[in-house]
Formats: structure tokens, C-alpha cells, sequence
């Protein structure tokens, strides 16, 4: 039995610390499961001594399986928060918040440096780590990511969220474009039908896909030919009169 201790009844009273970076950068992206059992395993680590801190235990109060619980821990591990130190018997060791905090610099600096001059509002550190786990769940190459990013901003505007970025890049990354050619070429291909209500509309494009000719226009005229007076006509200006 350790030598200093508490009473049951004051663990139960006290509480444990849970800092704002928690709320604001983990717990908008985590689901309900993950926040409980990544609180309740906050709250045995500071208390493990005094009662049954077995992964059985744990999955039973908190009515899950032992399975979900350790892929909840995985998941907290990818993000930087705990450590899996061994897998059996499970065990877990909390780590600071800051440890998750700080992006990687190194073979996402130039990324980062890219993402930072395209958006201008603040970019959260939870929003870092979307965009890199994007980069390497669809094997999405950088430059190519960079890209959507631009084309977001020019759709909607340099405050644009990352939840609509994602969407755009995952729907592009499943029609296969994941490269900046590929990106920016079917990008390009998706602007052609607004091109058409442009000024270039006026023009036609004819069959074999030699450079463009204006669109022929009709004129109205009249006809002074013997017992036609008044009866008008459509003089096409490079086609033959064609009469209504």
C-alpha cells in the first residue's frame, strides 16, 4: 500500500484537470466514444492505484468492447496524446497536449509553408494534422493538395473552412486525380461548362477542332422582286436567303 493516500471519498469529490487545448483542438473531431474513454483513462491514470485499471474493467463501465476500446487508443495515439506501450496486456501512458500540438516539419514544412500564404485566417494545429492524414490515407501528393486548396480559395475565399477543401480533394482523389497534373487538369475540365456563357460563347467551334469562327448571323431584308413586294426574307450573311 503506497505511503501517502487519499480516501475514497475525496477522489471521488476532487476532479482532474481537463485543459482548453483538449476542447478546442481534439474533441470538435472526436466522436463520443473516443472523449469518454479518452476521460476516463485521464481520470484512472491519476487514481490506477485504487482501483481495477484493467483493460476489462475499463471496457465493462464504460459498456464497450475490449476491441473498440484499443482501437480508441490507437486513434488517441495517432493524435499524439497517449502512448501504447504494450498491446498485451494493453497498457497506456497519457501524454502532454503539447506533444500533439506541434505540426511536423519535417517532410510537411514546405507544405505548410505553402498552406499558410493561401489561407489567410489562423489555422489550428488539429487542422494540420486533417490535412496530413489526408496526404497519406489517399497517397495524395502535396503540391497536388496545395492545388485544391488554391482552387477553393478562387471558388469561395482565402477563409475558406478545411472541411470543404476536403471534400473537393477526397472527391478528386476518388476520380483518381492525385497529382498536381492530374488535379489541375480535371479542375480545368470542370470550369469548360462555365466558358460557355462567357464571351467565347458567341463563337462556334467547328468539326475537326481548327481554331473557332463566328457564329453566322441572319439579317432581315426585304425583297423588291416583281409581285414579292412586302414579303421578307432572312438573308443569311454567309449563307443563301432563305425565305418565310
Amino acid at each position: 500500500m503506497p505511503f501517502v493516500t487519499r480516501s475514497s471519498r475525496h477522489i471521488i469529490e476532487s476532479s482532474i484537470p481537463i485543459e482548453n487545448v483538449f476542447i478546442n483542438e481534439y474533441l470538435p473531431t472526436a466522436n463520443g466514444d473516443a472523449v469518454r474513454v479518452y476521460l476516463y483513462g485521464l481520470y484512472l491514470s491519476s487514481v490506477s492505484w485504487r482501483y481495477d485499471n484493467s483493460v476489462e474493467h475499463f471496457a465493462k463501465v464504460l459498456g464497450l468492447t475490449e476491441a473498440t476500446v484499443e482501437e480508441i487508443f490507437i486513434y488517441w495515439q495517432d493524435k499524439g496524446l497517449v502512448r501504447i506501450i504494450s498491446v498485451n496486456p494493453l497498457e497506456i501512458e497519457y501524454r502532454s497536449l503539447k506533444s500533439g500540438l506541434t505540426p511536423s516539419r519535417g517532410i510537411y514544412a514546405d507544405f505548410n509553408a505553402k498552406l499558410e500564404a493561401t489561407i489567410t485566417r489562423p489555422i489550428t494545429q488539429s487542422e494540420f494534422k486533417q490535412y496530413y492524414d489526408f496526404l497519406e490515407t489517399y497517397h495524395v501528393e502535396q503540391d497536388a493538395l496545395i492545388s485544391v486548396i488554391k482552387h477553393c480559395v478562387e471558388v469561395k475565399s482565402s477563409t475558406v473552412g478545411y472541411r470543404y477543401i476536403l471534400t473537393v480533394a477526397k472527391r478528386l482523389a476518388f476520380e483518381g486525380a492525385r497529382t498536381v497534373k492530374t488535379v489541375e487538369a480535371m479542375l480545368a475540365q470542370e470550369a469548360l461548362p462555365k466558358a460557355k456563357n462567357s464571351p467565347l460563347s458567341q463563337w462556334e467551334y467547328p468539326a475537326g477542332g481548327r481554331g473557332v469562327v463566328p457564329k453566322q448571323k441572319k439579317v432581315l431584308t426585304h425583297s423588291y422582286k416583281k409581285g414579292e413586294v412586302g414579303k421578307k426574307k432572312f438573308k443569311d450573311t454567309n449563307l443563301d436567303e432563305v425565305e418565310i
